[in-house]
């Protein structure tokens, strides 16, 4: 799947896209008119910088926060692996072995599976496109629904529509010497 169809996938049709890149704890952003021009900076991968993208679109450029989201066209879940403790799995294959039973427990459709070079994203795009304040609400039950079920999602992930995630072909570099897809 290329940075394109994964975009037309997940962001909106229309609005204001961003794009991010984080080199050494500073971000730059970067407000774009098309999901064509998302999905041409985003294959421009730099080496050593951490890129990323907003799954909604804005209705101003310039501003990345939630007030200013417009639309959403997907839910997403942020699944850590790290340290285990209870917010975080260990390991991949320990988050992967909890997405399947949380998915087989559920009967939730299959989400596409993004590894974020540590950690999963999940996401559930759907077909229409909606408003931030119809989403966000919908987007929390989905939250509680996965805790109550013992999937431990990242909680400031979940409900923000102003989230910067990794895509598809974008790299890793939180260990520098050891940067990771």
């Amino acid at each position: 799947m290329t940075p394109l169809d994964f975009f037309r996938l997940v962001t909106p049709s229309q609005g204001v896209y961003c794009f991010a890149a984080i080199s050494n704890g500073k971000v730059e952003h970067v407000f774009l008119e098309s999901v064509e021009d998302l999905a041409s900076i985003s294959e421009a991968v730099i080496d050593g910088i951490d890129q990323y993208y907003t799954p909604a679109t804005f209705k101003e450029q310039g501003k990345r926060t939630q007030a200013n989201t417009a639309k959403v066209k997907a839910f997403w879940f942020d699944i850590d692996v790290g340290k285990a403790n209870d917010k975080c799995y260990a390991t991949q294959d320990e988050a992967t072995d909890a997405i399947d039973a949380f998915l087989a427990a559920t009967n939730l459709p299959d989400p596409l599976w993004v590894n974020s070079g540590n950690g999963i994203h999940l996401y559930w795009p759907f077909d229409q496109e909606l408003d931030a304040e119809v989403w966000k609400p919908i987007a929390g039950r989905l939250q509680a629904f996965a805790l109550k079920h013992g999937l431990l999602v990242d909680t400031s992930c979940t409900t923000d529509s102003s989230r910067l995630l990794r895509y598809p072909g974008s790299k890793n570099y939180r260990d520098p010497q050891n940067p990771k897809e």
